[in-house]
């Protein structure tokens, strides 16, 4: 049984909820009988925040049995999220190829090579955040 709000997945067997505070768990929805929550049980490892449990939810189905796992979910980034990511982080003006080593080649610094993929895996997370909602 679970008492907590239950969030969906895009895959009809799995969602996931706080059981307690700082305690996040994937459910087993397939157990439910019309929407009842109390025949649903939680499942798999506890993960204290919610964008760690989000980050998971593709594998845990695999392992699961899950029906559409493994299967292509993803969605190419918005080339004006990269370009802007290359401009903030990176001083690289444009990601268009342009023919010329010395505006296609680039010598950047680890620090800011971290930095720009900091902020991607950031959008990312946050992308995800709010498709589950």
């Amino acid at each position: 049984m679970i008492t907590g709000t239950l969030h969906k997945t895009r895959f009809a067997e799995i969602g996931f909820t706080m059981s307690t505070p700082g305690r996040w768990r994937f459910v087993d929805i397939t157990d439910a009988q019309d929407g009842n929550k109390n025949n649903m049980h939680e499942i798999g490892a506890a993960y204290p925040t919610k964008e760690q449990i989000m980050l998971q939810i593709e594998s845990f189905a695999t392992e699961y049995g899950c029906e559409g796992a493994n299967k292509p979910n993803l969605q190419t980034p918005p080339d004006a999220l990269l370009q802007q990511i290359a401009r903030d982080y990176l001083g690289i003006k444009t990601l268009d190829m342009r023919n010329l080593d010395a505006l296609d080649f680039h010598s950047i610094a680890v620090w800011n090579i971290k930095t720009a993929l900091e902020a991607a895996w950031k959008a990312g997370v946050t992308t995800a955040w709010k498709a589950s909602q």
